[in-house]
């Protein structure tokens, strides 16, 4: 499934923002939000964003992500926070700036980078993107460090770090399950784990194919392997971990809430039909807020009434859990609709 890159669009809400606010003066009415975004480029997982929104209700919210893949966090925050944000924006003369900057050099899916502030006067709002100015960068990264140390130590629900491990992470007592088949390593590691997968499916072994990944938080340690020529991607839970499949909060809204909220695997996967793998990925989807180019999805969801669709039909940030999710069932149906075909 293509992602998505809100980067893109985040910057072309930035652009439309009146490029002529470099020639008035410092703005006096009273700022709604200030935005940030960074990310996009070749890298999956090279984002962050930031954005302080004053609400209806006069609170004010702080919202991060970027602390670890697709994380996302909100909570309210005390007006020091924008009086402070505000002193930045004046110290630095960040009202200045002109916009999008064009880059003097073309260069290949770089990661982009926007920065706004809207206040209550639509006029006096301003943006940066593009090739912004060390001028104006300085000031942006005071606000953006500074708000990001806001965080503490909250973490979202369904967070978890994935981390790169070599194959001692496999030599160990500990017992991987991806639902009915059990994996105990010996002495080779995870390579043992690759020749078994390529076995049961059938095909010969290439240990250059494959790719994995340790995903641990939540009272989760899973181990997540990939087959990109394959489209298979799997997986495995280590059993001796505390609350393997719980990552907290309130049980999720639909049929399938499992889907957001905790790791799904093959074996589970196989035991439902198509139309049900595809019925709880567009749930993951409407919980996020997406719409749907499909009217009788549209129409099945716009009966939920825990649904509410986002503005600009973009979707809100998933969680790490939710994006694994998503990746797992679109291996899962690839591998399904190859195989059925023969």
């Amino acid at each position: 499934m293509a992602r998505i890159n809100l980067c893109i669009v985040f910057a072309a809400i930035a652009a439309a923002f009146n490029p002529l606010k470099a020639f008035a003066g410092e703005p006096t009415s009273e700022i709604r939000e200030i935005s940030y975004r960074i990310g996009g480029g070749m890298s999956r997982y090279d984002q962050a964003y930031i954005q302080l929104t004053r609400e209806k209700d006069n609170k004010l919210t702080l919202t991060l992500m970027g602390d670890c893949p697709n994380e996302k966090i909100s909570f309210e925050v005390a007006d020091t926070v924008m009086t402070r944000c505000k002193q930045l924006i004046s110290e630095h003369k960040l009202w200045k700036s002109k916009g999008y900057y064009k880059s003097p050099i073309r260069v290949l899916d770089a990661p982009t980078k926007s920065f706004s502030v809207r206040y209550t006067n639509f006029d006096d709002s301003f943006s940066a993107s593009g090739d912004i100015p060390s001028s104006l960068n300085k000031g942006i990264n005071a606000i953006v460090a500074y708000l990001n140390s806001l965080r503490g130590d909250r973490k979202a629900i369904g967070h978890f770090d994935r981390k790169w491990k070599d194959d001692d992470i496999l030599r160990s007592k500990a017992e991987w399950s991806n639902g009915e088949f059990k994996f105990i390593p010996g002495e080779e590691g995870i390579s043992e784990l690759y020749r078994y997968l390529s076995k049961t499916m059938g095909v010969e072994y290439n240990r250059n194919n494959w790719n994995f990944c340790l995903a641990e938080g939540v009272g989760i340690r899973a181990l997540i392997i990939t087959n990109d020529l394959l489209s298979y991607s799997d997986v495995f839970v280590d059993t001796k971990s505390a609350n393997r499949t719980s990552t907290g909060g309130t049980v999720p809204p639909g049929r399938w809430p499992k889907g957001s909220r905790s790791l799904l695997t093959r074996n589970e996967l196989s035991k439902m039909s198509e139309q049900d793998i595809i019925m709880m990925e567009n749930e993951i989807l409407a919980r996020n807020g997406v719409s749907f180019r499909d009217s009788t999805t549209q129409n099945y969801f716009n009966a939920q009434p825990w649904y509410q669709p986002a503005e600009y039909s973009i979707g809100r940030d998933m969680s790490d859990i939710e994006e694994q999710n998503m990746q797992t069932i679109s291996y899962y149906i690839s591998w399904y609709r190859k195989n059925k075909k023969k």
